[in-house]
């Protein structure tokens, strides 16, 4: 037991003698943290909407971060606190209804059902298509006021440039053989500061 508690002693002895013996040099190396861009840097910013679409279940994400309608951004730092940036938008919905009643006891009426409008009550053969598209850039600038890490402040503004349609079509053939047929076509033009 004496030898043992020995050896241990020894080699906690010559271990920590040779630690003292050793030499140190300390390194100079100054690291600044932070993640403040640079004059020359560049980014890729994806725009996201925090309203409740498709892409929401009971206000919670169910989607990707690349949705239809998202502002794709690149910014250019052209110096340590101007910001040149241009953004380009693309948007295409469409919602297509197509519906046959296979005979008259296969009438659907869902405003006596939900208490809806009469509008859609009795219809044997329906075709509903709603398209909607937009196309934008977005040119912008920033300038940044405060050089801190920590808080950010700056005013930007940015210039929409886009055109868009909407199309729509509904025929709609009820169980009295009433028809109601609709088409229309609506083209935008959106010019607008931010």
């Amino acid at each position: 037991m004496k030898k043992s508690a020995l050896m241990i002693a020894m080699a906690f002895g010559v271990t920590s003698a040779f630690a003292q013996l050793s030499t140190r040099e300390n390194d100079e190396t100054v690291i600044k943290y932070g993640a403040r861009p640079k004059a020359g840097d560049m980014a890729f910013v994806l725009g996201t909407s925090l309203a409740n679409d498709s892409g929401m279940t009971a206000k919670l994400f169910s989607g990707n971060a690349l949705q239809s309608g998202n502002i794709l951004t690149y910014k250019y730092y052209k110096s340590d606190d101007i910001v040149i940036r241009a953004g380009i938008r693309f948007m295409n919905k469409n919602l297509t209804v197509k519906g046959t009643g296979a005979d008259s006891s296969a009438v659907y009426a869902p405003s006596t059902a939900n208490n809806l409008s009469p509008l859609y009550d009795n219809f044997t053969d329906v075709k509903d298509k709603t398209v909607e598209r937009m196309y934008e850039i977005v040119p912008g600038i920033e300038k940044h006021f405060v050089a801190a890490n920590i808080f950010d402040a700056y005013v930007g503004a940015d210039l929409y440039l886009g055109f868009g349609s909407d199309k729509s079509i509904k025929n709609y053939t009820y169980a009295n053989g009433d028809k109601n047929f609709t088409n229309r076509k609506t083209n935008t033009t959106n010019v607008g500061l931010v």
